[in-house]
């Protein structure tokens, strides 16, 4: 916490473990500098403003700086303190870092991007579920393949292209457990060869391979599936 003026902090020792000071080091004039980077500080500021009249807390997210000079990225809950009869004491302020949660979403982030960037050239049919087995992706394959669009595919769309019989969500369950998953559709129109592939606990992602070549003969007492078009 702080006093008037945002001058003064009072810290615990998460705090200090966090940003390497102790408490002696916040007690003085200013005491923000030693963790605000220098640029953010007017901008900051001006942000805060507000919060010594009004009572709403004011929610932000920036860099800040640790004893060792490293940045880290944290999100600041800040709220005024007010006596009985209104008048502003201090700010209360609570701080989180985010730094390696905003790492990973980056990561994330380029993942994603990557797997659609391929996906999008891939001469297969890509789709992906959650472990419920809701359509989340499609790529433009697929759709040739389905003759839905990517629209029409979403959540429980992309069963459409099954026959009744076989959208019984085993193959999901399977995959969703970790197990690889295949088998052998029939289009109305050209051979398919469906892989579902588990990842993770999370979602489904499959394969649809345009098949030219003949059935394996371990599958030829098999009855064909249908991939219908709606």
């Amino acid at each position: 916490g702080t006093g008037p003026g945002l001058a003064g902090m009072q810290v615990n020792p998460a705090f200090e473990r966090m940003f390497g000071y102790t408490q002696a080091d916040f007690a003085r004039p200013n005491a923000h500098e030693l963790i605000v980077p220098p640029e953010l500080r007017a901008a900051l500021f001006e942000q805060l403003a507000p919060i010594t009249t009004g009572d709403q807390t004011i929610t932000l997210v920036h860099e800040n700086l640790t004893r060792s000079g490293k940045r880290i990225t944290c999100r600041w809950s800040n709220t005024p303190l007010r006596g009985p009869d209104g008048t502003f004491l201090g700010v209360l302020g609570m701080c989180e870092d985010i730094t390696e949660q905003l790492a990973a979403e980056r990561a994330l982030r380029d993942s994603e991007e990557r797997f659609r960037v391929l996906a999008d050239v891939s001469p297969v049919g890509i789709f992906r579920t959650d472990a419920a087995g809701r359509c989340t992706y499609v790529n433009s394959r697929w759709c040739d393949i389905a003759g839905m669009p990517a629209t029409a595919a979403l959540g429980d769309g992309w069963a459409r292209a099954l026959p009744p019989d076989d959208v019984d969500g085993d193959h999901v369950l399977s995959a969703s457990r970790g197990q690889v998953h295949a088998d052998h559709y029939q289009a109305v129109v050209h051979d398919q060869e469906v892989v579902l592939l588990g990842h993770h606990l999370q979602r489904v992602v499959g394969v649809d391979v345009h098949a030219t070549r003949p059935s394996r003969t371990d599958d030829a007492t098999r009855p064909p599936h249908e991939i219908r078009r709606p």
